[in-house]
């Protein structure tokens, strides 16, 4: 008497398949596949999220087994379905794996092909994408449950799709205060963030933005530090906020002097830096 296979028993096969193997799976009609591997991108069990359904998409991937409407396809239900913005609120609940993994998905799927994205889509895409960056208040890298990495996969996404051939300066300053928003979560970074991000805002500077809008983002940051610090006094928030930022701006000097950068942004990123490291 024969049996069904499940999900995870068909997905952990196709891992050990060829390349020819593979490539022949997807070129058959398998959008019942795909909604199943779409299903598990978010769920709880690290073997099945993370050893089983993220490699086949890298494997896929890597293979060039997915067709380009299977791509399509895969962006385009992630994006309808709003994973990437999946249960935005919620804090130390498994929903962040969907969507810090959604985001995970969507830059494997684009990062050789951005352009592949009809203009609609990538607008769309970069929406969600910058409002997990922002909102995200689940900033938990490592779990009992996996890797969290929200703040880094939506970072990464980000940088994929500025090389959009729509990607225009425009769009710049939402991304700016996406990243800064996380300088006010009540929380510190325990692993790469920090990096990730600057190296974010670091690309953003290659797209011809305006270093009056960086220093006008800087000294934005510190006037609302002072106000914290005014209204709150030495408060947990403000005892964050102030290592976030002077953690984060030092860093963001040093690289930035390193690139031969601006040597305004360099100057006014020094004398915020010293006048706080005297408080």
């Amino acid at each position: 008497m024969g049996f069904m296979m499940t999900y995870s028993e068909v997905a952990s096969n196709l891992l050990q398949q060829d390349v020819p193997a593979l490539q022949a799976f997807f070129a058959e009609a398998q959008e019942d596949f795909l909604d199943q591997m779409i299903e598990h991108i978010g769920v709880e069990s690290p073997e099945v999220r993370d050893y089983i359904n993220l490699r086949l998409l890298i494997k896929a991937q890597e293979c060039n087994a997915l067709t380009s409407e299977q791509q399509h396809y895969l962006i385009r239900t992630i994006i309808e379905q709003e994973l990437l913005i999946f249960k935005l609120n919620t804090i130390s609940s498994t929903a962040v794996f969907t969507r810090s993994l959604a985001a995970e998905w969507v830059r494997i799927l684009l990062k050789d092909n951005v352009n592949m994205l009809e203009n609609a889509v990538y607008t769309t895409v970069l929406v969600q994408a910058v409002s997990l960056l922002e909102r995200e208040r689940d900033l938990r890298s490592y779990t009992e449950q996996g890797l969290a990495y929200s703040i880094v996969n939506s970072s990464n996404l980000i940088k994929v799709l500025m090389e959009h051939s729509t990607f225009s300066e425009k769009d710049c300053p939402l991304i700016l205060g996406a990243v800064s928003a996380n300088f006010w979560k009540n929380t510190v970074f325990i692993d790469n963030e920090e990096e990730v991000m600057i190296d974010l805002v670091q690309k953003l500077l290659t797209y011809n933005l305006k270093e009056e809008l960086v220093i006008e983002w800087v000294e934005q940051i510190f006037d609302k530090l002072n106000t914290i610090q005014a209204i709150e006094g030495y408060s947990e928030l403000f005892l964050h906020a102030r290592t976030l930022i002077l953690n984060f701006m030092k860093s963001f000097y040093f690289v930035t002097k390193f690139n031969n950068g601006s040597k305004k942004i360099q100057a006014v990123l020094s004398q915020f830096i010293n006048d706080w490291h005297r408080l």
